[in-house]
């Protein structure tokens, strides 16, 4: 029997959907399944960049440990950070939102306030969907954005010897969640929501605006978002451009794990590889565009953790020299039990 993952998932319903013919006048699609968003080319005008994005309860989150206010603000910054990955502008979103009848009062009202928040962050503007009832919290956005034509960056065009970079810190919002889901006492006496050990897993920014300027530069070569963790996510990427990657750990931007009891066993070199729900981005570029890169930056923290191989396979490099093979062991929502 095929083992069950997200992975083996997603190529049956390619497979499902493979061949299908479109009339001749429709719209050009560059760029479907297997991106963090779809392009589609309107003549010689525009790009369009579009994406969804499921937010479960119970998978995702949890009504007990996560604000309404985070909930609602995640489901946004989640799929926004898709149209980041591609290099796009945001420009409108649609909401699908079921809920039990007891989250229609209170509740409602805080999710709207935090995905309003992330909205005017965003710059992007609701303009439809559908509510409905259900037994559970489900939430559901698809979002769009613009971008000029041919500037969307895939995951497939990296090339051995372009250097490898990710922005933010990474592994702080797996160890935000694990700190939320730890914290001793009831979940009445749980740290508040901005909590700065927190505010990473609940309130995460996508860097949209540093995503838009080195797209308009002939600059990257592949990009996608940090989601499902770098362990994860970087074999995704080299996958999409048949290569593999070597990843120096001393390199990594790491958490800094505080003093406190729930937090003391974890590691943050594991969390780094292996955490997800950072939003970040993961791109590849090649070293002549590095005082390019210097300029872009413009205070977004960028880090150099590696280098694209020839050969197909992803290692870590360790400070004393040694050599080891990086499975991918991020998050799977068919190989784990919560986000």
């Amino acid at each position: 029997m095929t083992k069950l993952d997200e992975e083996v998932i997603l190529r049956r319903i390619v497979r499902g959907f493979s061949g299908l013919a479109l009339p001749p006048a429709t719209p050009q699609i560059r760029a479907g399944i297997g991106d963090d968003a779809a392009l589609i080319k309107f003549r010689d005008k525009c790009e369009l960049a579009a994406s969804t994005d499921a937010f479960l309860e119970g998978i995702h989150f949890f009504p007990k440990l996560h604000s309404p206010e985070s909930v609602g603000y995640k489901a946004l910054a989640r799929a926004v950070s898709d149209l980041a990955a591609m290099g796009a502008r945001p420009h409108s979103f649609l909401l699908a939102l079921a809920l039990p009848e007891t989250y229609t009062g209170k509740w409602l009202s805080r999710f709207l306030i935090g995905m309003r928040r992330a909205a005017q962050a965003f710059k992007i503007r609701l303009i439809g969907g559908d509510t409905t009832r259900n037994s559970s919290i489900a939430v559901q956005v698809t979002v769009l954005g613009i971008l000029p034509p041919g500037q969307g960056v895939l995951r497939s065009g990296a090339r051995p010897g372009d250097l490898i970079y990710v922005t933010g810190q990474l592994g702080a919002a797996e160890l935000g969640l694990r700190i939320l889901t730890y914290w001793p006492g009831t979940p009445l006496m749980r740290p508040s929501p901005r909590h700065p050990l927190l505010s990473a897993h609940m309130f995460p920014r996508p860097p949209l605006e540093f995503a838009q300027r080195v797209v308009h530069r002939p600059l990257v070569t592949a990009m996608m978002d940090v989601s499902d963790g770098l362990s994860s996510d970087i074999a995704r990427l080299c996958e999409a451009s048949g290569v593999g990657a070597s990843i120096d750990v001393t390199r990594l931007p790491l958490v800094r794990i505080p003093r406190i009891p729930c937090a003391k066993k974890e590691n943050a070199v594991e969390l780094a590889l292996h955490g997800g729900d950072d939003y970040g981005l993961l791109f590849t570029m090649p070293k002549s565009g590095q005082r390019t890169l210097e300029r872009l930056k413009r205070g977004e923290r960028v880090t150099c953790i590696g280098e694209i191989t020839r050969e197909r396979k992803i290692v870590t490099v360790d400070s004393q020299g040694r050599v080891q093979l990086l499975r991918p062991n991020g998050w799977d929502p068919f190989r784990r039990g919560r986000r």
